[in-house]
């Protein structure tokens, strides 16, 4: 048996070493590293912009070491007793236009359309996975934006008013310019781009403490709100705080409203109960009976002490009243940079993958039967190892919160892990069907196995933490784009079909054999 020690230690190296970190938690892209990758391919960002919303309607402008098919995993891991979700369908989404690295996959299914994104281009397609507009660039949604860095979409779809909401970043350094730009698209006429409303909004909302910048976005939604959360860091990439911005969906919505209105939630009222800055905080997606709250979930790392933060975000005879309690999820570490397979040599870092870090990835909340879902990476060792002593693995963990109108008072009912020996997994998001199955779709890769980066989906039935997986899109080749681990994540998308609160639907990425990511998009359903 080979020693997985030396690997180990020199991931741990790599993982604490120059990278800008929270007093709690970490994003290993929250530096400057994604702005220079993206900036490349898009150049500069347009001049600053008013610190008060503003908006305009939408003009649409006009192989290394591939694995041979018959060697790719197509089976399913099945916990004994159960069956793994079943596959409706799927086709491939947005390539990897422009090689810009991580390729930050996201999208939503409407009533009659997928919207998808990825890290600086849209596409529509309709049900069938037949693309009807797009890819295009992020910068098209809007001629201001021509020449703009842009980057971190995020596209969700509220099925009680049956709109579309993408929402991505702008960025410069000199003018400073923070831009969050949300565009609300109707299915109905999803496939005429006059039709969609974009509307500008200043990253920066807390007067007086700096100039800051606008990362990571959050996309969340209730029967009467849109909420969309930020990471603010000083133009010097230090964190500051989490910043939430609440909009009224009867004026998001109306694009004869010129300058719709919201509320911002930022600095101390967004502090941890201990007082410590929260980092990225997902507001939840809300399914289910009409629900006015908007909940959120954040993660702190603290070790032992380690411990989620439910934030209730409510609306109250004078304004926005914001809520919080702490439940503590026991002991936490960063996963290591993962291995994949195919590669010459797992011991050199030029073939690690980034998994993820401890940020959750998604929020999703139930209505019908008040559950709360979020997940992330974790580190886990699951052994027996198989063919190197000392394995330590990248793991999914997944949980569920009972929110109360009392919210310190709210619990965790379960958490899980997804995951095996000396198999890979990250960048997990969550939800649950009609039912109350728990869905989670993530990336998965083995050296041992010889499984390139691939898109998986698991089941965990309501009562129960054992996982079923199946294999969504298998990976065609391992990815060595840059020196150094390779970036991947930073997200992915997941949610409940409007149509038919059976079936779920996942937009996750594999390893194309282009040395790049390829976005995929599937559905399924318990069975």
């Amino acid at each position: 048996m080979r020693t997985f020690r030396r690997l180990l230690a020199g991931l741990t190296a790599l993982a604490l070493a120059g990278i800008p970190l929270p007093t709690s938690a970490a994003g290993r892209d929250a530096g400057g590293s994604r702005r220079a990758e993206a900036r490349d391919i898009q150049g500069s960002a347009p001049s600053s912009r008013p610190r008060i919303a503003w908006r305009s309607s939408l003009s649409h402008p006009s192989d290394p070491s591939e694995k041979p098919a018959d060697q790719r995993p197509t089976s399913q891991a099945t916990a004994p007793g159960s069956r793994a979700p079943q596959l409706i369908s799927g086709f491939d989404g947005i390539g990897d236009i422009g090689e810009a690295t991580p390729s930050d996959t996201t999208g939503a299914l409407g009533d009659s359309w997928y919207l998808t994104a990825v890290n600086v281009s849209w596409a529509l397609f309709d049900r069938a996975g037949t693309p009807v507009l797009g890819p295009e660039s992020l910068n098209s949604i809007d001629p201001s934006l021509a020449g703009a860095f842009s980057f971190d979409p995020k596209v969700v779809y509220d099925q009680y008013e049956d709109e579309f909401i993408l929402v991505f970043l702008v960025f410069d350094e000199s003018p400073r310019t923070s831009l969050i730009v949300i565009s609300t698209i109707p299915n109905a006429t999803a496939d005429d781009t006059s039709t969609w409303c974009t509307t500008f909004v200043g990253g920066d909302q807390l007067v007086g403490d700096g100039a800051q910048w606008s990362d990571y976005p959050g996309l969340g939604y209730t029967s009467d709100r849109v909420t969309i959360t930020t990471n603010q860091f000083s133009f010097s990439d230090t964190f500051r705080y989490s910043q939430i911005l609440s909009f009224e969906k009867s004026q998001l919505y109306d694009c004869s409203i010129p300058s719709p209105t919201f509320d911002v939630l930022a600095g101390t009222q967004t502090a941890n109960l201990d007082g410590s800055p929260a980092f990225t905080l997902q507001p939840a997606q809300t399914v289910g009976g009409p629900e006015t709250d908007q909940f959120l979930l954040s993660f702190e790392l603290a070790g032992k002490d380690s411990f989620l933060t439910i934030w209730r975000v409510r609306e109250g005879t004078s304004g926005l009243i914001i809520k919080k309690g702490t439940i503590p999820t026991g002991g936490t570490k960063f996963a290591f940079f993962a291995a994949q397979g195919g590669v010459p040599d797992v011991f050199k870092p030029d073939f690690w993958w980034d998994p993820g870090d401890v940020r959750l990835l998604n929020a999703f909340y139930d209505s019908d039967r008040n559950r709360l879902y979020a997940a992330h990476t974790v580190r886990k060792n699951f052994g027996p190892d198989i063919d190197f002593e000392g394995y330590v693995e990248a793991a999914a963990r997944w949980y569920e919160v009972e929110p109360v109108d009392k919210v310190k008072a709210s619990s965790l009912l379960r958490k899980g892990l997804i995951g095996q020996s000396e198999v890979e997994i990250g960048w997990p998001v969550v939800a649950t069907d009609a039912s109350g199955n728990l869905f989670v779709t993530y990336n998965r890769a083995s050296f041992t196995l010889d499984e390139f980066i691939s898109a998986w989906i698991a089941e965990i039935p309501p009562d129960s933490t054992s996982p079923t997986e199946l294999l969504l899109a298998p990976g065609e080749a391992f990815v060595d784009v840059s020196s150094g681990p390779e970036r991947w994540g930073d997200y992915s998308a997941i949610g409940r079909d409007p149509l038919d609160g059976d079936v779920v639907f996942a937009v996750n990425q594999f390893a194309a054999s282009s040395n790049g990511f390829q976005q995929s998009i599937h559905t399924v359903r318990h069975i």
